[in-house]
């Protein structure tokens, strides 16, 4: 079975972000998916505003735009440049270990 994503890179990133708690054997899998998940939905709401600021493409401009929005009303505010960073290291992650 193709590894999909970079599991003890994903299992770092939590551990940085909460030292304290403990995972259960695929508790990064269910993160990984609902992250995946919330991607998804980023890009589609981004695509969605640029689409009506009569843009072709969305930017990042348009991705923070939603991002504020999606999150005050869903779960409250986070720090968009951590999505960023957190997308990249993803991406660089699973292209590594292709």
């Amino acid at each position: 079975m193709p590894r999909l994503y970079p599991r003890s890179t994903l299992k770092r990133i939590i551990k940085a972000h909460r030292p304290s708690s403990s995972l259960s054997k695929n508790a990064d899998i269910l993160i990984y998916l609902d992250y995946i998940s919330f991607l998804e939905h980023l890009a589609g709401e981004a695509q969605a505003y640029a689409m009506e600021q009569g843009d072709k493409d969305f930017e990042a401009k348009h991705i923070q735009h939603v991002t504020e929005g999606m999150m005050t009303r869903d779960r409250g505010k986070i720090d968009v440049p951590f999505v960023v960073k957190t997308a990249q290291g993803m991406r660089d992650g699973y292209r590594s270990a292709i």
